[in-house]
């Protein structure tokens, strides 16, 4: 199993580094170079880019009424989402763009996955949110971080509830090229939600914050789509 986690996370990192960027992103990531902007900048400020990019190639009537859309959308507090494929190559995607790709993925290869929000120490020793993935086999919580090269087993962990109250994991990463020792914390601690009945009822509320999530998040993501889609020579094309 160990074995087969270092070639996913190999995988996962060099499609983002390394893979044949998307034609139009990479115009656009090249064009911010030349602007003298820094990786950073670019991270942050990519999605926004592309959308304008995107947004330049459509006719007077069709830009408007995405424009928008966009706008009533983000009065909602939604944003439209680039998708992942967008920055493929590019070598700017950070640890929530690893764990999504990653539980993509492990779920299409058949795992009992999930993608975790928490926090963990970062290269300066500061402790900063991260996101990263569990794959569940047979009982047991293997810990998968694409972003970190880390493939660690988590022998406390034994249900998926505490996945979501840890409070801290301590664990020995398996895979050579990471760091021998890595430590996350979960968002909630989880001496608040020592009982059945608290676990249930946090449980429930993040049931339903996700599923009114998913619905808007679908609404963005159709939107998205939209705006991605370019007609030439008659043909539609899907960026």
């Amino acid at each position: 199993m160990h074995y087969r986690c270092g070639n996913l996370i190999n995988g996962i990192r060099h499609y983002f580094s390394s893979a044949q960027p998307n034609k139009d992103s990479l115009i656009v990531f090249q064009q911010m170079l030349k602007e003298g902007k820094s990786h950073t900048y670019i991270r942050e400020d990519f999605g926004e880019r592309l959308k304008q990019y995107y947004l330049e190639q459509k006719n007077i009537t069709e830009r408007q009424d995405l424009v928008n859309q966009i706008y009533e959308n983000e009065n909602l507090g939604g944003i439209i989402p680039i998708p992942i494929s967008a920055i493929k190559g590019l070598n700017i995607g950070e640890c929530t763009e690893y764990a999504l790709m990653s539980q993509n993925v492990l779920s299409f290869l058949g795992y009992n996955t999930f993608m975790i929000q928490g926090k963990t120490f970062n290269s300066k020793g500061q402790k900063e949110d991260h996101h990263f993935n569990c794959i569940e086999k047979n009982g047991r919580y293997m810990i998968f971080d694409s972003a970190f090269f880390v493939c660690a087993l988590a022998p406390k962990i034994k249900t998926p509830e505490e996945l979501l109250i840890f409070d801290e994991m301590h664990l020995h990463n398996t895979l050579r090229y990471g760091q021998e020792n890595v430590t996350y914390f979960s968002d909630i601690r989880g001496n608040k939600y020592n009982t059945s009945e608290s676990q249930i009822r946090l449980l429930a509320s993040k049931g339903e914050n996700f599923r009114v999530s998913a619905m808007s998040d679908l609404k963005e993501i159709q939107l998205s789509k939209r705006i991605i889609e370019k007609s030439k020579e008659g043909e539609e094309i899907h960026g």
